[in-house]
């Protein structure tokens, strides 16, 4: 199928959410395996489970809009796994690994954020006004844990010997002021 219209784009963009969604529980699944910090294993624990509700929320908007959207992979996702992967085969430390997971983790979510922006701009474009909400549900959760994931970062930080001293407050390491 071309993308000749601005319906198109939005079932191309849809279809590209649909599997950075899949690839990206899959992504926070296996961060968690691979952390020794209780509260970020959780986290990520529960990001995969949002993960699926995210999906049903696509889906939703999917039966709105009434068709079916290409089958777009999300290179973006599978770059991030790839990048963890290599660290881990450098045999890291708990706490390097932990904080890795947590940069990764970020990444993710911040890429969200930015693609359910544009999934609502492009929904207001073509008029598609029955997909805002849960668009925007989601883009609500994906920003939350954005920001539940940098409060870890600043509690990791804190507790990092070494980084007490760049960073005190952990305000450099996580990007607060």
């Amino acid at each position: 199928m071309a993308v000749t219209t601005q319906r198109d784009l939005l079932l191309y963009e849809l279809g590209a959410m649909r599997d950075a969604e899949r690839t990206g529980a899959q992504l926070l699944r296996w961060l968690g395996t691979h952390v020794r910090d209780g509260e970020l294993d959780e986290l990520l624990r529960r990001q995969d489970h949002d993960c699926h509700e995210h999906l049903s929320n696509i889906e939703s908007c999917l039966r709105v809009i009434g068709g079916s959207p290409l089958e777009t992979r999300s290179e973006v996702v599978e770059a991030m796994r790839l990048e963890y992967e290599q660290l881990v085969h450098t045999r890291p430390s708990a706490e390097a690994l932990n904080l890795f997971a947590l940069v990764t983790a970020m990444q993710f979510m911040h890429f969200a954020v930015g693609s359910y922006t544009g999934l609502l701009c492009c929904t207001r474009l073509t008029r598609m006004d029955d997909c805002v909400p849960s668009l925007r549900e989601n883009l609500r959760q994906k920003t939350a844990s954005a920001q539940a994931l940098e409060d870890i970062g600043r509690r990791m930080v804190e507790e990092m010997p070494e980084a007490r001293g760049v960073a005190g407050d952990g305000a450099r390491l996580t990007g607060s002021a």
